[in-house]
């Protein structure tokens, strides 16, 4: 599996809980292996894939990829206010 280290951020529009936008840095980080190539495909034509967020060595949460962020965001994760809650 994967990994990056990541910002998390608010969103500045609304998203649920459950979803984040990426930055094309971290998504790339997270396609090292080719992976998540068929899920990146989908991402492009709409339809999201999981992601699992860790904060700590034991909190982690799933999310669901709804779009990227421009690509001057690096290593940035973007959720709503109730998402950040999610992970503390």
């Amino acid at each position: 599996m994967s990994t990056a280290s990541v910002i998390l951020r608010k969103a500045p529009a609304s998203l649920s809980r459950e979803r984040c936008k990426v930055s094309p840095d971290v998504l790339e980080a997270l396609n090292a292996d080719g992976s998540l190539d068929e899920a990146l495909t989908a991402l492009e034509a709409g339809r999201g894939f999981q992601i699992r967020v860790r904060r700590g060595s034991d909190r982690y949460d799933l999310y669901t990829v709804e779009d990227k962020l421009p690509p001057a965001e690096t290593r940035t994760v973007r959720m709503s206010e109730a998402g950040l809650g999610r992970v503390g």
